[in-house]
């Protein structure tokens, strides 16, 4: 178990890096690049994080997240979860 803040913040690094392997992983058959945005923000990486993981700019990945939230508010509610059109 680590001992002291480096050794923590070593763990903290190691944990990140396994978890972008696993975002990568987990959209590497995800052809649109906006499928591909919005399950990483879902994973919880910030804008910036999914830009360099998908090979834009931090701007284009805010814009494609702000699109597909408005979308998904726009869907007229039926019972069923709304989800944006990917």
């Amino acid at each position: 178990m680590p001992k002291s803040n480096a050794e923590w913040d070593e763990v903290a690094r190691e944990l990140r890096r396994i978890s972008r392997i696993l975002a990568m992983i987990a959209i590497k058959d995800e052809e649109s690049q906006r499928k591909q945005i919005m399950l990483l923000s879902e994973m919880g990486f910030l804008p910036s994080e999914i830009a360099t993981m998908v090979g834009t700019t931090p701007i284009t990945v805010s814009v494609a997240l702000q699109k597909i939230r408005r979308e998904t508010r726009q869907k007229p509610s039926s019972g069923k979860k709304a989800t944006a059109k990917l």
